[in-house]
């Protein structure tokens, strides 16, 4: 998990609409627990 990749995905994140983004976000945070 660098930095770099964050930011990259970031961007693609960016690319997705709104809704979308609460997904993938509500997802990493389950991986992350």
């Amino acid at each position: 998990m660098s930095t770099t990749n964050d930011k990259s995905c970031n961007l693609r994140l960016a690319r997705l609409p709104p809704h979308e983004v609460e997904l993938v976000m509500g997802y990493k945070n389950r991986l992350l627990k």
